[in-house]
């Protein structure tokens, strides 16, 4: 069952994809041969005092690590209040220790994007930057 209200629609390859960003991603991950899941994982992130919201990553990368943590990417469709940042926030609050947030966004939201809600951003106009970081660490032993 999708966590979401709408379930978004399925690639070639039979993955099912929410956003033309994360398509854009998924395409990256099929060209570097990484595994990879979408919305495979969920974590309870408190992003205020009196709120705790769920945090649900795009994607989840199988078998590639970054400094021996598991790697989540999330694209970032949205800056508005309750576009995800928070989330992203509270999530690398509590979990950064355990994953790296990659985040990917348009070039024109690229400094907008709060640092403390992310490990790595590239942008999605040229998704290169982010298919070398990935060609580096699957060829990291894991």
């Amino acid at each position: 069952m999708s966590p979401h209200r709408l379930p978004g629609w399925t690639l070639p390859n039979g993955h099912v994809v929410r956003s033309q960003a994360e398509m854009a991603i998924d395409a990256v991950l099929e060209a570097h041969h990484i595994d990879h899941r979408h919305w495979a994982i969920d974590f309870q992130v408190d992003v205020s005092p009196a709120s705790v919201r769920l945090f649900i990553p795009a994607l989840v990368l199988d078998g590639v690590r970054d400094r021996d943590r598991t790697v989540l990417i999330q694209p970032v469709n949205a800056l508005a209040a309750g576009g995800g940042l928070n989330r992203m926030r509270a999530f690398r609050q509590r979990y950064a220790g355990g994953y790296c947030l990659v985040a990917v966004t348009r070039l024109a939201w690229e400094r907008r994007v709060p640092p403390e809600c992310y490990d790595r951003l590239f942008v999605l106009e040229d998704l290169r930057p982010l298919g070398d970081y990935l060609g580096k660490l699957s060829a990291t032993p894991v």
